[in-house]
């Protein structure tokens, strides 16, 4: 086999490469664009572990809900969410939830898959206090972070 054909070979991958990223970038794209709103409360961290570079790691107080946790009997699936007038979600039957959440049990907890979020350098101080998160959640139960929110349900990047 001689250059030409390996080049070729590089070159679709990494066209494969870019095209999964872009799809993926996309997906998350639409469900801030037009997903259900949703605000959830943040369960208390440890501050020494909350900051670690320009990204917090998030608990949610939705995880340690014990109706909650009996309820998901399985590794994976979904968590229903009833929301008040502010949009604040909490745990509720199928029947009452208007938005679900996919979850996955992990270790001692339960994963939504919005466990990380990220800003810019030198804004730690802002989001120190968070007690809330807002969240844009799509049609399959995928979420995005959209920002985090104080005691009051202010952005806190405003």
């Amino acid at each position: 086999m001689n250059r030409p054909f390996y080049i070729g070979i590089i070159a679709a991958n990494l066209l494969l490469v870019l095209a999964v990223v872009n799809g993926a970038i996309l997906k998350k794209q639409a469900v801030v664009e037009s997903g259900e709103r949703v605000v959830l409360k943040l369960a208390p961290v440890d501050p020494r572990s909350l900051m670690q570079g320009d990204y917090m790691i998030l608990s949610y107080a939705l995880g340690r809900n014990e109706k909650f946790s009996s309820a998901a009997t399985e590794a994976r699936g979904r968590v229903y969410l009833k929301r008040n007038k502010k949009e604040v979600g909490t745990f509720a039957n199928v029947e009452e939830g208007d938005v679900f959440l996919n979850y996955r049990k992990w270790r001692r907890g339960y994963r939504f898959g919005i466990e990380s979020f990220f800003f810019q350098e030198g804004m730690a101080e802002i989001y120190e206090d968070a007690e809330y998160a807002e969240l844009r959640v799509g049609p399959n139960g995928d979420a995005v972070i959209i920002d985090l929110m104080d005691g009051n349900l202010n952005r806190l990047s405003d």
